[in-house]
């Protein structure tokens, strides 16, 4: 109980000297925003201040323009399916004819072969 009445007394204390210091923060405040920096400042944070107002629409235009960026990104990727489905159907049919050809050549070197056999061991 001892420390609360403590407390309180260094709380009145600290809430007096801020009220008596008041008038000398406010002149403080005052001389600040008279000078060149002050000034500066001031601009600043009523520059930042418009920004601020000015975000939400900022934001807005740019969801707009985003919801673009999306759609035209679907229909570039639904094209390249398209194109990816038909190099993947010529490329069915150029590997099923590459192995035909190559199937070929293998017969034409067998038969090569065999001709070479007979004519090399033909008494």
């Amino acid at each position: 109980m001892i420390t609360y009445f403590f407390g309180a007394l260094l709380a009145s204390i600290s809430f007096s000297a801020a009220g008596a210091n008041a008038n000398s923060i406010r002149h403080e405040i005052e001389v600040f925003f008279s000078s060149g920096v002050g000034s500066i400042v001031f601009v600043l944070l009523l520059l930042l201040f418009l920004l601020w107002l000015l975000l939400p629409l900022a934001v807005f235009g740019l969801k707009r323009g985003l919801k673009d960026v999306i759609r035209e990104s679907r229909e570039t990727n639904r094209i390249l399916a398209d194109i990816r489905d038909e190099l993947a159907a010529l490329s069915a049919e150029e590997t099923t004819q590459a192995y035909t050809e190559q199937s070929e050549a293998v017969v034409e070197k067998e038969i090569a072969a065999d001709l070479y056999d007979q004519i090399k061991f033909d008494p």
